[in-house]
Order: C-alpha cells, then structure tokens, then sequence
C-alpha cells in the first residue's frame, strides 16, 4: 500500500513530477510500480553530494504530505486539486527551509523568493 500511494498512484506520480520539475529534478522521476526505499535510495545516488540534505529532506516532505493527503481524502472525503497540492508542498518546503533544513534551503533558495 505504501509503496502504491507514494510511487505508483498516477495522482500522486503527477505530484512528483511537478514538485521534482520545479528544482530541475524530473529526472529523478520513480519509475511506476517502483519501490518507494529502493528508488529513494537510487535516486540519491544519482544527486550530487552537497544535494543530498536537500534532497532527501524534500523525498521526505512529498511523501509526508502524500500521506496526509491520502488521510484528507479517506477521512474527510475531500481532495486537493493537483496544483493545490503542489502549492501546499512547495509552501512547506520554504517553511522547512527556513525552519532549518539547510539542505533543503538550499534547493530552494534560488527557486522561491
């Protein structure tokens, strides 16, 4: 279940796409079906070092918000638009990154004012 909802789900495959195209990471995109550690993992190996912080802050961050988005919809029987959710990732991301996460402000620094 976990690995459909964070990898395979076409929803949420459109969630990744944008929100890795907005850092100029869509090629990191997870193949479908793919497990969600085993392409994490590869993933990461193909970021640069000094991206990994970032990197893997943001892995985290999506997944985290695909969750508790799946939690809305199951729950409260309501869903965000695909462009909402996307806004709502990259919101937190700013927040993340100036709650801290200096890898993950790093990543978007130069990509949100």
């Amino acid at each position: 279940m976990m690995d459909h909802l964070l990898t395979s789900c076409v929803h949420n495959r459109e969630t990744w796409f944008c929100v890795l195209k907005f850092f100029g990471l869509q090629w990191l995109m997870p193949q479908v079906k793919a497990l969600f550690a085993k392409w994490w993992i590869q993933a990461r190996k193909r970021v640069a070092k000094t991206q990994w912080k970032g990197f893997d802050s943001l892995v985290w961050l999506v997944a985290w918000l695909l969750w508790k988005e799946r939690n809305r919809q199951v729950h409260e029987r309501t869903a965000l638009q695909l462009v909402a959710l996307v806004s709502v990732v990259l919101e937190e991301a700013r927040t993340w990154g100036w709650a801290g996460f200096l890898g993950l402000r790093s990543l978007i620094l130069l990509r949100i004012p």
